[in-house]
């Protein structure tokens, strides 16, 4: 009975450190240099550097907004957390290194 415990403990020990370890690698900060594809209310997609389409969530910074300062065929650079086959922006400026949305459209907590 000790045994079974024992064996029992150490897989839910590994599924556990594996998990966690997933958890942590999942997100992996990005910069991405390319054109807008398409712009929505609070995003837009971009390519990344193997032609993958991604969608940039730019709530943070435009809020519902991304369509009014943002527009197909911009030339963006936009640094963030990628998770799979989207990024979470932290920065999103123009080819002139100005901000793409102004800080009054970021929304208010």
């Amino acid at each position: 009975m000790v045994e079974a415990v024992r064996k029992f403990s150490i897989v839910v020990m590994t599924l556990l450190v594996g998990a966690v370890s997933t958890a942590a690698a999942s997100a992996a900060e990005v910069t991405l240099n390319a054109p807008v594809l398409s712009v929505y209310d609070d995003g837009f997609r971009m390519a990344d550097d193997r032609g993958l389409a991604l969608r940039v969530d730019a709530w943070m910074l435009c809020g519902d907004n991304a369509r009014a300062h943002i527009s197909r065929g911009d030339r963006l650079v936009v640094t963030g957390d990628r998770e799979w086959r989207w990024v979470a922006a932290q920065s999103i400026t123009k080819e002139d290194g100005t901000p793409a949305c102004p800080a009054d459209a970021a929304p208010k907590y």
